[in-house]
């Protein structure tokens, strides 16, 4: 099953760090038949909490990229819905 990766780098700080999101679309590929793509009104599971985003996918991912980074994570596991 395919998986979709992000890599931020925060170049802010005085060490680089770097925080590896790993989204999951395995449930998303089963309940539509395809990849996560487009506008949408999107799904992102996250730490047992749910968070919704309207709007690209892409934005959705970054929405999520810094909700990770706000909690000072340098790991994060996302599923995917919609």
């Amino acid at each position: 099953m395919p998986q979709c990766y992000i890599i931020i780098i925060d170049r802010t700080s005085k060490e680089n760090k770097m925080t590896n999101i790993r989204f999951s679309v395995n449930g998303y590929r089963f309940a539509h038949g395809k990849l996560p793509r487009g506008k949408g009104h999107w799904a992102f599971e996250f730490e047992g909490e749910t968070y919704w985003f309207n709007g690209t996918y892409t934005e959705g991912k970054k929405f999520m990229a810094q909700k990770v980074k706000d909690k000072g994570l340098k790991h994060a596991f996302i599923v995917v819905g919609s």
